[in-house]
């Protein structure tokens, strides 16, 4: 009598299962020396059942060595003088060997091996792992072996382990987990303006069931090393276009990550001055000031300009914009442009301040003259002394006659009066103030001087002229042709230059004594 194994009818799979439940196939052969017609139960359990002369079957779960023995009866009916015996050896079972994932749990999508330990590995033993359908490892005698092709869902790993007598361990069956990984998308501002800020959102769709906490990292592809923020929607401020990677990771024990990427262009800011073409104009005067914006020469294209006063009211577009005012009143005005770039933000530039100055008009001058009038004479000229009272540090004063022609300057002048013929002579002054560079000129101030006609030679009624020197009177009444308008004064005369002032009436009586010849005269 012989034993076997016989397991050549079964799958790996159903082997497996065999072995996982104790159950173990064998086959007893008998190998007769003559011709048998039968065989009978001589001593031990009845296992096996014929199935064909001399080969007996059991399918059943053995615990110990059996014995077996069979009698035998000859075609000739002579039975054996001894039944035959075999002895069905039953070793020791393997333990069930443990499985050890150094990633229990893997992120889908994973392609790194999983490392597998078997830890409970006995020297000797043999050991195989499938996942139900494919065979991972078969008679396998490491304590440790990979996983090479890593699932994509969730998988049962079957192990057992063979004895060199060919006894298998009970199956172990261990799960390895996969984790769905997330799914991130980032919103936010793709182009900006230069020096503005940009919030990015990180937009995350999880797999089912996935309620760890994620953990953001931010970097920029030119330096992706350097974590640059930890928050869900972070603000950045680029100066120059700037590709963001955001890493959103589970933080469970497979802490599974996606990763994506996002372009922000920085877009420039125009780049402007502005100037007036007068920086100073005097008070009252009626003209126009044009405010030019000039772009950089670096600048980018501009599309529009827009102009503000210094109250920040809108007063204008374009590139220049004229102001005029038929009486500028003093003071400094204050205005700014911005430019708005022909780009897809408009982005605008930073304000460009522009100032022009209306410098106050002088202090009108005030003038003092000496004489106010002269007498018409026929010498040519009088000179009348003409001075400003409210002198101003800083001022040139300059004076003209009614023909515009200049007398000279200073805060005080003589002037040179026409005297030949009576009536108003017209003068003016104007002061010009050389505190600034526009040279402001005052209003006028005239100044007349009047050339008054000389009046008519007085007549004197004639009357007798001649005296004895003895006689007892000789007072003579001298008369003038009186006109009420005037005043007169005669005077005695005595060398032109020492003549003695004798009356201011209309008539004049000479002394009664004259001790010589006296002459009189009237003004």
């Amino acid at each position: 009598i012989s034993f076997s194994k016989n397991n050549s009818d079964y799958t790996l799979r159903e082997i497996l299962r065999l072995v996982g439940s104790g159950v173990h196939h064998s086959t007893m052969t008998m190998t007769p020396e003559e011709p048998v017609a039968s065989y009978t139960l001589a001593s031990g359990p009845a296992d096996f059942s014929m199935v064909s002369p001399g080969v007996y079957e059991a399918t059943k779960i053995w615990s110990a060595n059996t014995d077996y023995c069979y009698n035998a009866v000859a075609v000739n009916g002579c039975p054996t003088l001894a039944p035959a015996c075999g002895t069905l050896e039953v070793s020791a079972k393997p333990e069930t060997p443990v499985l050890s994932f150094d990633r229990p749990t893997v992120c889908n999508g994973d392609a790194d091996p999983v490392n597998v330990t078997i830890t409970n590995f006995k020297s000797g033993l043999k050991y195989t792992v499938t996942d139900g359908v494919n065979i991972i490892v078969e008679d396998h005698e490491s304590n440790t072996f990979q996983i090479t092709s890593v699932p994509t869902v969730e998988t049962t790993y079957h192990v057992i382990s063979k004895s060199g007598s060919d006894c298998q361990s009970d199956e172990g069956t261990y799960t390895l987990h996969i984790a769905e990984l997330p799914s991130v998308t980032i919103t936010g501002d793709n182009a900006i303006c230069e020096g503005s800020n940009v919030t990015l959102t990180a937009n995350v769709t999880r797999g089912a069931g996935s309620t760890s906490t994620l953990a953001y990292e931010w970097a920029v592809s030119s330096d992706p090393s350097v974590v640059i923020s930890t928050d869900a929607a972070p603000t950045f401020n680029p100066t120059a276009d700037t590709e963001y990677i955001v890493t959103v990771s589970e933080t469970d024990a497979a802490t599974c990550s996606a990763s994506t990427t996002y372009t922000v262009n920085v877009q420039k800011l125009p780049v402007i001055t502005a100037n007036a073409d007068k920086a100073e104009i005097c008070e009252g005067t009626n003209t126009t000031v044009t405010l030019t914006a000039v772009p950089d020469v670096s600048s980018v294209a501009i599309a529009s300009y827009e102009w503000f006063d210094a109250s920040n009211a809108s007063v204008g577009t374009g590139e220049s914009l004229p102001l005029t005012e038929s009486s500028w009143v003093a003071g400094t005005y204050n205005y700014t442009v911005k430019a708005t770039s022909a780009e897809s933000n408009s982005c605008e530039s930073a304000p460009a301040a522009v100032s022009f100055t209306v410098n106050p008009q002088p202090v009108k001058p005030i003038v003092s003259l000496d004489k106010v009038t002269i007498c018409q004479l026929a010498s040519g000229t009088q000179a009348v002394v003409a001075t400003v009272t409210n002198v101003q540090t800083g001022y040139i004063y300059t004076w003209y006659n009614s023909a515009d022609v200049e007398q000279g300057s200073g805060a005080s002048i003589t002037l040179n009066v026409d005297d030949t013929a009576a009536g108003v002579q017209h003068y003016y002054v104007v002061a010009t103030d050389k505190n600034f560079s526009t040279d402001c000129v005052s209003e006028k101030t005239d100044v007349d001087v009047e050339v008054i006609a000389l009046p008519a030679a007085p007549v004197v009624a004639p009357v007798a002229t001649e005296y004895c020197l003895n006689d007892a009177s000789h007072a003579t009444v001298l008369t003038l042709d009186e006109n009420p308008s005037l005043s007169y004064e005669w005077f005695k005369y005595v060398d032109g230059v020492n003549d003695v002032s004798v009356s201011t009436a209309s008539t004049f009586t000479t002394p009664d004594h004259l001790d010589a010849t006296t002459s009189y005269y009237v003004v």
